[in-house]
């Protein structure tokens, strides 16, 4: 019985033994005619222009962006937001006896940074930022659509009714004190504001605050506010005629709320002017990406569809590797690299690509920033080219760039530190 199991054991080695040497076999042990001609290059020229981003769409971003940095390589960048104020129908400030009367204690914005999607900050924070809040003066309304670069004096107030300063990196929530007067003219006019419980007749009556910020010239920093955080929103305290105790009311700042996010740029005396006014000359090392509108990369690959397709070739793995330029461009300790840049692309026609390679869950995904550089996988996309023989203008963009404030320096084909594209290939 044991000399029956040694032999089942034995038998069981030798097979898988000779399985692994023969998916070691080279081609050497194939029919010439069978023999798979698997190559590796990545000699294929990729060139990379800086060119101005588009405007951008913003219409109530899930974050919103408020302050203003200045980098030596970028220039100045500002960003500011507009957004409704929703009423509470849960609190007892709609139908309560003492709704109509009282006195106003305070009224305090709250702006809680986001939790999510870190850094919720960027740039200097060394330097604090001035933020001051205006009542809009016209209504923001489903059928508006709303852009990076819309007329922020459409807008803002003319009057300031708050401000407040807020010290980057010490804060979690930006709180900003409104006038007496708007409080008081809530609790004096509630059955102006509040007749009903409905958020329409509510934004009919207060159409939102606009939010910017004063010291546009310091290089502080740009904060990432989330609307979906409960801590975000207006409270008005104030004290019911009669009563000797102060009662708060919550009003709304989330999802539901119309907003919308500003940006401006300046780049003059930057290298980015140079770039965008004139086509990067053939040694540049460097090509610059930033959110916010800011800029994007035009990527080409040329003949590569005309190259790939005079033989017969299938790709196996097409591997762009875009790397980072050094530490003393970048300042990685105050303005560290996009976490997640994308491509996306154009035909002849001018029509927008959306590459399968960065599809999931219904969402477009990029390349992560890891040690320095983003690895992009496009093999589908670069096999329907060859096959079409066809020329998509790529671009290089910051993935959540209408609330996302960083950018990236990536190198050229002229860097020391390379740009380059990894194709592995069968020839048959």
């Amino acid at each position: 019985m044991k000399n029956y199991f040694f032999y089942i054991c034995l038998s069981c080695m030798l097979f898988f033994i000779s399985c692994s040497q023969e998916a070691k076999l080279s081609t050497d042990f194939l029919p010439e005619e069978d023999a798979l001609n698997i190559k590796i290059t990545d000699t294929f020229t990729v060139n990379l222009t800086t060119v101005k981003d588009d405007s951008l769409e913003t219409t109530t971003p899930s974050k919103l962006l408020l302050g203003c940095y200045k980098d030596p390589v970028f220039g100045w960048t500002r960003a500011e937001f507009a957004t409704q104020i929703l009423i509470n129908g849960n609190s007892s400030m709609v139908h309560p006896y003492y709704a109509f009367d009282g006195i106003a204690d305070s009224l305090v914005v709250y702006l809680a940074l986001d939790t999510v999607t870190l850094p919720n900050i960027y740039g200097n924070v060394s330097t604090p930022l001035k933020i001051n809040v205006y009542k809009l003066k016209k209504a923001l309304t489903t059928d508006d659509v709303f852009y990076s670069n819309t007329n922020n004096a459409d807008y803002k107030g003319d009057e300031i009714i708050g401000s407040a300063t807020f010290y980057p990196g010490m804060q979690a929530t930006i709180a900003i004190p409104l006038s007496n007067e708007l409080a008081q003219d809530f609790i004096t006019r509630a059955d102006y504001y509040f007749n009903v419980n409905d958020e329409l007749s509510f934004q009919e009556m207060f159409y939102g605050l606009y939010f910017a910020v004063e010291n546009t010239t310091d290089n502080s920093v740009i904060a990432k506010i989330s609307p979906s955080m409960s801590a975000t929103k207006m409270t008005l305290s104030y004290i019911p005629e009669g009563a000797d105790s102060v009662y708060t009311y919550d009003f709304l700042i989330n999802y539901n709320a119309l907003s919308f996010n500003l940006f401006w740029h300046d780049y003059a005396g930057t290298v980015i002017q140079n770039a965008i006014t004139n086509p990067l000359p053939d040694d540049a090392a460097a090509a610059y990406i930033q959110a916010m509108g800011g800029t994007k990369v035009k990527l080409e690959i040329p003949n590569f569809a005309k190259t790939m397709s005079a033989d017969k070739n299938i790709i196996n793995k097409a591997e762009l590797i875009i790397k980072t330029e050094q530490k003393n461009l970048t300042q990685d300790d105050i303005y560290p690299p996009d976490n997640t840049l994308a491509i996306v692309g154009y035909n002849s026609k001018n029509q927008l690509i959306i590459f399968e390679e960065f599809l999931k869950n219904n969402a477009y995904t990029g390349a992560e920033y890891s040690d320095g550089e983003y690895r992009f996988i496009l093999t589908k996309q670069l096999q329907k080219m060859m096959n079409q023989s066809m020329t998509y203008d790529f671009y290089l963009i910051s993935l959540q760039r209408k609330y996302n404030f960083a950018r990236s320096v990536i190198t050229t084909n002229k860097n020391t530190n390379p740009i380059k594209l990894v194709v592995t290939y069968t020839q048959y």
